[in-house]
């Protein structure tokens, strides 16, 4: 299920702010050690997808996770 959501990044632009705001959890210890880099290139993304979740994440209010979309 995880894998379909990701591969919508393509064809619904919106859906990059979706998975964005679904890594931005109030719950610090859940993604403390979060590697957005691995993340991405786990469910190996076109270059295209892989822009619009890094950009989406710079708008995310954890600043750990904001860093990360750099």
């Amino acid at each position: 299920m995880l894998v379909q959501e990701m591969q919508k990044i393509l064809v619904e632009p919106q859906q990059a702010e979706k998975i964005a705001q679904s890594l931005d959890t109030s719950d610090g210890e859940l993604f403390r050690d979060f590697d957005l880099l691995t993340f991405i290139e786990h469910f190996r993304l076109d270059q295209i997808s892989k822009v619009a979740l890094a950009l989406a994440c710079r708008t995310v209010t954890k600043p750990e996770l904001r860093a990360k979309g750099l």
